[in-house]
């Protein structure tokens, strides 16, 4: 039976050369003769001592357990690590096989289970970790229910022609996107930051076509604003030195003039602004603030890291310094949900698990094939060299969803190369 020390420096070899590892005793017998830590594809996930099973593979980082001991011998127990992990799944044949925010004891019966670190609670079949041994001896772990959070709902567009007056209702936890000519005004309502709502407008008075600037005028008492394409400014509106509302120039369409307007009083009051990175006290998510005030999780690491750069104690975004606030699970609640952030456009090269495509992701989370699904890479090393595995990394096949498909690159294609930047996603 091997030794834990040798485990250690296999999964050591295998994070640093991205080899594929199997830890296997010559009589095909694993057993952790301690709590071992390793680094998987989206988080951390410990092996707690007294694990048994015939084989534990990691593989580009993604961990393999076949045949779980029984009750005749230790049971195969799992539990979040942080880097990302706040629950850990596991699937047999992607079937699902338990789920867990705290310790995942793999059921016994035979067959290869895939284990997977999730950035979220546990949700839908097998959102509960459980096994049943053999003989009555199962452990059953419950999730706890996540407390219920403000979700944002789809931003809808209304267009106002010159000279007309438009009432756009309520700014709640969505924003509004408004299409105006010159000196054409919406009206709305909105909460301010002293919890009062109040009736107020938007004109737009000057757009300059040439240097895309526009001018608008928000009132009761009025507030001018001048703003360049992309630019986002916070308004006060009762002037009480907390700012309510964020006003986008989103876009110029002719001399249409698009804006994006978003009610951000409750997140001035608590200490956040667009761009800044949160999570809990208790919960290792974390989360992006976009200029609409919506907070979007960056699903596991890896997807965080085509962002940013640097290390968790220095993260760095451009020539800016990134910190994680730490907010209370309140001031958490009170933020709007938005999308789940995905990998920055041709940053990297990636993969689901259930599956062996490889695209490259372009403008608007579209996936472009690079690798086919019989394995075909011949477009891969002629767009990325033959190294272009160097430039994979992984997701969670739950995450798929957050990208659409796009038409597959070919041999005589150009690699994109076209990115943007992560204020410009939502």
């Amino acid at each position: 039976m091997r030794k834990i020390s040798l485990i250690i420096f296999l999964i050591a070899l295998a994070l640093v050369f991205s080899w594929s590892i199997t830890v296997q005793a010559a009589n095909n017998e694993f057993t952790a003769s301690g709590d071992v830590t390793v680094e998987l594809t989206g988080g951390n996930v410990t092996i707690l001592s007294g694990s048994t099973a015939e084989i534990v593979d990691i593989t580009g980082g993604v961990l393999t357990v076949s045949n779980p001991g029984s009750t005749s011998t230790p049971l195969f127990k799992l539990q979040p690590a942080g880097g990302g992990t706040v629950s850990i799944k596991a699937t047999l044949n992607g079937a699902d096989a338990g789920c867990s925010a705290s310790t995942l004891v793999l059921p016994t019966t035979p067959g290869p289970y895939i284990v997977t670190p999730q950035n979220g609670q546990c949700s839908g079949a097998g959102g509960t970790g459980q096994t049943t041994g053999g003989g009555g001896g199962g452990t059953t772990t419950t999730t706890p229910t996540p407390t219920p959070t403000a979700t944002s709902t789809p931003t809808t567009t209304t267009t106002v022609p010159a000279g007309v007056i438009s009432n756009i209702g309520a700014l709640g936890v969505d924003s509004k996107n408004v299409n105006l000519s010159l000196n054409s005004q919406i009206n709305f309502t909105t909460s301010l930051s002293t919890a009062a709502s109040a009736s107020h407008s938007a004109k737009v008075t000057a757009v300059d076509t040439t240097n895309k600037k526009v001018t608008v005028v928000l009132q009761s008492d009025p507030v001018t604003i001048d703003l360049t394409l992309g630019e986002v400014k916070k308004v006060d509106l009762d002037g009480d030195g907390v700012n309510d509302i964020s006003v986008k120039f989103n876009n110029l369409i002719g001399s249409t003039v698009d804006l994006v307007i978003a009610n951000i009083a409750n997140l001035e009051k608590i200490g956040l602004s667009a761009g800044d990175l949160i999570k809990t006290a208790k919960n290792s998510a974390v989360y992006y603030i976009n200029s609409k005030g919506e907070r979007h999780l960056f699903v596991n690491a890896v997807t965080f890291w085509t962002w940013y750069s640097g290390s968790w104690s220095k993260i760095t975004y451009g020539t800016e310094t990134k910190t994680i606030k730490i907010v209370s699970q309140d001031d958490f609640d009170q933020v709007a949900l938005g999308a789940n952030m995905t990998v920055k456009p041709t940053n990297k090269l990636i993969k689901f698990q259930n599956s062996p495509r490889v695209y490259v992701v372009t403008k608007s989370a579209i996936l472009r094939q690079v690798v086919s699904g019989a394995g075909d890479n011949s477009v891969a090393k002629k767009l990325y060299g033959a190294d272009y595995a160097q430039k994979v990394i992984t997701i969670q096949d739950g995450f798929e969803n957050d990208y659409t498909p796009g038409e597959a690159l070919t041999d005589t294609s150009v690699a994109p190369t076209e990115t943007e930047e992560i204020s410009q996603l939502f």
